[in-house]
């Protein structure tokens, strides 16, 4: 009979449960930024479609101003780059510069809402004065909707900075919020190019 105490011993058998999901977060905010560019996509095709079949196009009477529409196109823009510069500055735990670069990205955002609401309030025609008003304003709306909650997760991704929690090599949670901002400022520009240039 073998002798007991020889014996080596048993490990433990695996945990049957499924390991924690990480980077909920940023599969969340990934599949956020596809669909509102596949929301402004649907938009601009619907705004060439009817186009095609609407004459004329815009309606008569109807200008729009270049200044506002560059305007908030360059206002997205600079934004793209405060953001970038936000989560490069994390990655290398500059937390000042990162703080800086998303309070700017903030200020960006809330810039663009605003100018956006003026631009809309003194247009001179409402949302449902034409198929052209209705398309329109319905772009800006996903685009106001889509900046601000843009804002709300860059304050976020801010409170979590200053609390030493995204900074160094955690930076999951900016880079996610950066891709949802830049899919963001790529639908603005695509209706930038829908509405201004190309009409």
């Amino acid at each position: 009979m073998a002798s007991v105490t020889g014996a080596e011993p048993m490990l433990a058998l695996p945990s049957g449960e499924r390991p924690p999901v990480r980077n909920l977060f940023s599969l969340g905010m990934l599949l956020s930024g596809i669909c509102g560019l596949m929301i402004m996509a649907a938009l601009v095709a619907a705004w060439v479609n009817v186009g095609h079949f609407t004459h004329p196009w815009p309606p008569k009477g109807v200008e729009i101003s270049n200044y506002d529409g560059t305007m908030l196109v360059l206002t997205m823009l600079m934004s793209s780059v405060t953001v970038e510069w936000g989560i490069l500055a994390a990655r290398r735990a500059m937390r000042s510069q990162a703080a800086t670069a998303f309070a700017l990205t903030i200020g960006f955002g809330v810039a663009f809402l605003n100018l956006a609401w003026f631009f809309g309030k003194r247009i001179g025609f409402g949302p449902s004065s034409s198929p052209y008003a209705v398309l329109l304003f319905s772009m800006l709306a996903v685009a106001g909707v889509a900046v601000a909650v843009g804002i709300a997760i860059i304050i976020a991704v801010l409170g979590r900075l200053l609390g030493h929690q995204v900074i160094g090599p955690n930076i999951d949670m900016a880079r996610a919020a950066g891709w949802y901002w830049q899919a963001t400022v790529v639908g603005w520009i695509i209706v930038y190019c829908a509405v201004w240039l190309f009409s």
